[in-house]
């Protein structure tokens, strides 16, 4: 009875991550904090009162002129932050709670075919690599998945899984003898990513990746759903 409760639970689970599901919940919340970011934008744009600053700064004296500099350049900041730094952040940290996202469901397809078939081999059962090579091993090993029957969808997966790494471990920076450098330069230009250089030594150069827009964000849910669409197809749930 148990075991039927939990099939029952992960299929409604699996039918729920389409439509108004889970990945049009990830969607709504991408388009709320984008818009938010945009209204600050401007706000701090026309808030920007050159006149304001200096009758501000005519209060230091003698000092105005150091003083309106200061004044200025903490606007600029506060602009620059609104407009590049926060987003960018934000878009980061929901790229790593979207890849966690699919990581998670991905366990839940591969735990309701273990049940429904009933196979004494679960995902559980594999000891080696991250959560994501034991999704792949069981897919491929055990559910018999051809994962290049899926091949953009997997391929986009495999870099932006590339792209997520990056972003957490390093802040988006790589260096140019990186042994992923050039997959990860690639798949940059191919999806309209910024990747610029950030310093260089004698030995090497330090690239940024940073995300400009939601662009990549919508498209990663998009393959996303796709992938997983496609997958609980050739798994006949």
């Amino acid at each position: 009875m148990k075991e039927e409760t939990n099939s029952r639970v992960l299929q409604n689970r699996i039918s729920n991550l389409f439509g108004t599901g889970e990945f049009g919940e990830f969607r709504d919340y991408l388009y709320l904090m984008e818009s938010l970011f945009t209204q600050e934008k401007e706000k701090a744009q026309q808030s920007f009162n050159i006149n304001y600053l200096e009758e501000e700064a005519k209060s230091a004296g003698e000092d105005h002129r150091d003083y309106l500099n200061f004044l200025m350049s903490e606007k600029h900041r506060e602009i620059s932050l609104i407009s590049y730094d926060f987003p960018n952040g934000f878009r980061a940290s929901f790229l790593t709670q979207l890849f966690s996202f699919l990581e998670f469901e991905l366990k839940n397809i591969c735990y309701y075919h273990s049940t429904k078939n009933g196979l004494d081999f679960s995902i559980n059962h594999v000891n080696s690599g991250s959560e994501f090579d034991k999704i792949k091993t069981y897919l491929t090993k055990k559910a018999k998945i051809e994962l290049n029957k899926l091949n953009s969808e997997w391929e986009f997966i495999k870099n932006i899984k590339l792209v997520r790494n990056l972003l957490i471990h390093h802040q988006g920076l790589i260096s140019d003898q990186n042994q992923n450098f050039t997959k990860i330069r690639k798949f940059a230009e191919n999806n309209s990513l910024t990747f610029t250089k950030y310093n260089q030594s004698e030995n090497q150069i330090t690239y940024i990746l940073i995300l400009p827009d939601r662009k990549i964000l919508e498209n990663t849910i998009l393959v996303f759903k796709q992938f997983i669409f496609e997958l609980i197809k050739f798994l006949e749930i």
